[in-house]
């Protein structure tokens, strides 16, 4: 389900303004705001622009898993680098009037009363009540719409459905030597029995294998593999990478050594068991307990089963899921890109798309 996450955070003595700024986005037409607009635009483009070089391991991991799978490819389109070129494009054209539209639109459609599925509130034991009556006022002042709103055409969720992977190896040219890899396969859902042993598997292979081939002796600042069972996916990554030929070989080579029988031991089970229970309990800020259920819907009980299962996992456990379930992803339905140097672009090679950060071929 496609959803829109609207967030605030003020002193207790602001919330009702909070609120009632919030209930003003409903009716807000940047009317009269065409300056402002204009700068904030201005200001994201900029900022963006120069994000593509210092952020590039967040953008190559984006566009390699938005091949795998149609979530992936939504949040590629909202944070990743079809975004960069939306809100560059809106700034060189001075599209101000097209920006104005989209807003109002968006505002008018996605902040209307039967739309809005829950609420999560983080404070104070004894502000809550004042809080939730706040809340309520708020809810309450939000408008229904004042006509259904027009289905022609294709709409979001359609796309979603109808999305299929488009595998590829692509790279994205940037100034500089910097260079920042990506191999993304599909892998396990988080209720999967198997989902704990892949994300163990990522902990052993990043600091069994990949961290001495990729940084020790391939000269790469760093690099390693993740697993995010909440997207069903499974990543290899290297960053500020001078031999990213290599370091794609190397990422093939860490499956067949997760696979052969030996090669993790209960020692690297139990260091790998430390990493993931270091992830999954980093401490929180206080506004942020409950967030991860109230997003994702998963119980206390679904996430209380997958750390069980994470304690149950032997080495025998974590070489079967890369044999039955990664091996096969890799040699079938990987996604590679590669954001880097434009001087080490594969541009004789045709099994590569290379192009501009912006999307234009190269």
């Amino acid at each position: 389900t496609v959803s829109l996450a609207i967030g605030s955070h003020a002193l207790e003595r602001n919330v009702d303004d909070m609120f009632e700024i919030l209930t003003d986005l409903q009716t807000a037409k940047w009317r009269g705001e065409e300056d402002r607009l204009k700068l904030l635009i201005s200001r994201k483009a900029a900022s963006l622009g120069s994000s593509v070089g210092s952020n590039g391991l967040q953008y190559a991991r984006s566009l390699s898993a938005a091949q795998i799978n149609a979530s992936s490819a939504f949040a590629n389109e909202l944070t990743g680098l079809p975004y960069v070129a939306l809100v560059t494009r809106l700034s060189k054209e001075n599209a101000i009037e097209e920006a104005q539209s989209a807003l109002s639109e968006i505002a008018a459609f996605a902040l209307r009363p039967e739309r809005v599925q829950r609420c999560r509130i983080a404070c104070q034991s004894e502000s809550f009540p004042a809080v939730e009556r706040a809340l309520s006022r708020f809810l309450g002042d939000i408008k229904p719409a004042a006509a259904s709103p027009n289905a022609t055409g294709s709409t979001l969720e359609s796309k979603l459905k109808s999305f299929k992977p488009e595998l590829s190896k692509m790279f994205i040219t940037i100034p500089g030597q910097t260079n920042y890899c990506s191999t993304s396969v599909p892998a396990l859902p988080y209720t999967h029995p198997d989902a704990p042993a892949l994300f163990l598997l990522a902990q052993a292979l990043s600091a069994g294998y990949l961290h001495r081939e990729i940084r020790e002796k391939g000269g790469a600042y760093g690099g390693g593999a993740v697993s995010d069972p909440m997207s069903a996916l499974f990543q290899f990554f290297s960053y500020r990478d001078p031999n990213t030929t290599k370091t794609l070989e190397t990422f093939v080579k860490s499956v067949e050594w997760a696979t052969t029988p030996g090669s993790i031991t209960s020692k690297e089970l139990e260091e790998a068991q430390l990493r993931a229970f270091k992830a999954l309990d980093a401490p929180l800020a206080p506004s942020s307990r409950g967030k991860s259920g109230f997003n994702t819907g998963f119980t206390d009980a679904q996430r209380q089963h997958f750390r069980d299962g994470l304690l149950a996992c032997s080495p025998e456990d974590i070489a079967r899921a890369a044999r039955e379930h990664l091996a096969p992803a890799m040699k079938t339905s990987s996604a590679v890109a590669i954001i880097g140097s434009s001087e080490a672009a594969p541009r004789d090679d045709s099994s590569w798309i290379v192009r501009d950060p912006l999307g234009a071929t190269n």
